[in-house]
């Protein structure tokens, strides 16, 4: 059942992708192809998620970047380093979990790849991919640029990613004596090893400020950038009509419901069971079988009331020629045709109850 549920979440985005079946061959587009055909240069796909249907077409948005990670991993290595192809990717944590995505970072570079990821937090990496997958995967990513963050757990991980320097202090020690000869200043050189970067700093920047670590040897380097507005040149989301997606969903839903189980007839049901105790009178007590019975029936309509009005009214008849005895021996079979009633999930498993309990 757990299998087929999370199947079932995992392939209702597939409703939202139109029908290209009759589609010619040229208006199809492959990400596979696009990236991997060399021939096609300053060319830019965007994936773009939209907030409201972020949890419909996630899964969609997941499988299409783990589609471009692995055409990009099937081309032969770039020796002559002609071939660059930028991932941007952000906001991470909101997809669910690419798995080619490690093997991109460690293997995408001689293939031509460059990969740019954006986080809020590094402790929702952690929450998808594990402890050391995310550390493995951070320490793939040669520039590093940190801008604020509140936690302090992530301002630790930051400090420790820019790295220590180490520092060199000259101490003064001042000496005095019964006699001016020894009076005297002793210098000392003391190294110690520091952060370039503190935590509290990270913690505490401005709006825009950054901090960027780089390859190599450089320094690290904080910077300032300034927002630039940029003109709208398309429409941000142009809807598609999604009639036919809500006709495939009707449809499936259809056939889900001819597969399941036909349900009891609380009617039919009762009716056999007031046979029954006409046959054995004996085998009825008023307040704990007409009470399960009804439970069992449903109490909803109002031929399931006129059933629960005949059951009382026999049960009570019946009752007054029963002893004490019988009353409590027959409680217990009346419970168990109350719940052959209850459970039973068609006409054959009730026939089977009935034949199963004793009345003698």
């Amino acid at each position: 059942i757990s299998i087929k549920s999370t199947l079932s979440n995992d392939t209702k985005s597939l409703l939202y992708l139109p029908d290209d079946s009759h589609a010619k061959q040229d208006e199809l587009f492959s990400i596979r192809q696009w990236v991997q055909d060399d021939s096609i240069q300053d060319s830019t796909l965007f994936i773009v998620n939209d907030v409201e249907a972020s949890a419909a077409i996630k899964p969609l948005i997941s499988c299409w970047l783990d589609i471009a990670f692995r055409a990009l991993l099937g081309l032969p290595e770039d020796d002559g380093l002609t071939r660059r192809v930028w991932f941007f990717i952000d906001e991470l944590p909101d997809l669910h979990k690419l798995p080619t995505l490690p093997k991109l970072l460690a293997q995408g570079r001689k293939r031509g790849s460059s990969t740019v990821v954006g986080i809020q937090d590094m402790h929702q990496l952690k929450d998808e991919y594990g402890e050391n997958a995310t550390y493995s995967m951070l320490q793939m990513l040669n520039t590093v640029a940190c801008l604020r963050t509140p936690c302090y757990k992530s301002a630790d991980w930051a400090e420790k990613t820019f790295g220590t320097q180490e520092l060199i202090e000259m101490r003064e020690g001042v000496s005095y004596g019964a006699d001016t000869l020894r009076d005297g200043v002793t210098l000392n050189q003391e190294r110690r090893k520091s952060p370039i970067v503190m935590s509290s700093e990270f913690m505490y920047l401005d709006d825009f400020v950054t901090f960027i670590k780089l390859a190599g040897d450089v320094p690290v380097v904080k910077t300032k950038t300034k927002h630039i507005s940029m003109p709208n040149v398309a429409e941000r989301f142009i809807e598609r009509e999604m009639e036919d997606t809500m006709l495939i969903a009707t449809k499936i839903s259809k056939e889900a419901e001819k597969q399941k189980a036909p349900a009891v007839d609380a009617k039919t049901t009762a009716g056999k069971v007031i046979s029954k105790i006409s046959e054995h009178p004996e085998a009825v007590e008023s307040s704990s079988f007409v009470n399960a019975t009804a439970c069992s029936a449903g109490g909803v309509s109002d031929e399931e009331r006129d059933i629960k009005t005949n059951l009382t009214e026999n049960a009570s008849h019946k009752n007054k020629k029963v002893s004490e005895k019988k009353k409590c021996n027959t409680v217990k079979q009346g419970e168990v045709v109350s719940i052959g009633v209850t459970k039973a999930a068609n006409y054959e498993e009730i026939a089977q109850v009935e034949k199963e309990i004793d009345y003698d």
